[in-house]
């Protein structure tokens, strides 16, 4: 039986599928995004300036922001 990942543990038959050998392959993890679709800024009702928020999302490797 595979390991399955809390994630897609739904009783949605991936126990079967783990019995089987065909669970999904890679899940996506935190390194796999690129971008944070909802921000506020301190423009709106946020509290840190663009240029503030912008300094962590890019040592994360995070280069979209709306």
């Amino acid at each position: 039986m595979q390991w399955i990942a809390p994630e897609m543990r739904e009783a949605q038959g991936e126990i079967e599928a783990s019995l089987k050998g065909t669970l999904p392959g890679k899940l996506v993890e935190l390194k796999d995004i690129k971008g944070d679709l909802h921000s506020h800024t301190n423009a709106t009702d946020g509290r840190s300036s663009l240029e503030d928020m912008m300094k962590p999302l890019k040592t994360r490797g995070i280069s979209i922001l709306p």
